[in-house]
C-alpha cells in the first residue's frame, strides 16, 4: 500500500491537468481505505490520524481547484469601481497614454 501511494503521490507532484486530479482523487480513496482497514481491525484514534489529516488536505485540494476551475469558467473580465466612479480599467489606460506622451 506504502508504494502504491508514493507512485500516486509521485503523479500529482510531477504531472499537471487531469492527471493530476484523477492521482489526488485516488490518494483521497486510499486514504478512506486505509482509515476504513484501521477501524475495521479495532486500532485506536491515534493510529488514523495521519490518514485523517492526509484526506482532508486532499479534500480541501480538490475543493479548491473546483473553485479555481469554476471562477475560470464562470467569471468574465472583473471590473472594479473606484470611489469617484471610475473603474480600474479607466485609469490604466490613462497611464498608459500619460506613458506614450
Amino acid at each position: 500500500m506504502v508504494q502504491t501511494s508514493f507512485l500516486i503521490y509521485s503523479v500529482v507532484v510531477l504531472s499537471s491537468g487531469p492527471l493530476k486530479q484523477f492521482a489526488n482523487i485516488l490518494l483521497f480513496l486510499l486514504m478512506c481505505i486505509s482509515a476504513y482497514s484501521h477501524f475495521a481491525i479495532k486500532d485506536g484514534l491515534d493510529k488514523m490520524t495521519s490518514e485523517f489529516i492526509f484526506g482532508m488536505l486532499l479534500a480541501c485540494r480538490f475543493i479548491v481547484r473546483l473553485q479555481v476551475q469554476a471562477r475560470e469558467n464562470n467569471v468574465g473580465p472583473s471590473v472594479q469601481h473606484l470611489e469617484n466612479g471610475e473603474t480600474v480599467s479607466d485609469v490604466a489606460e490613462a497611464d498608459a497614454d500619460k506613458k506614450t506622451e
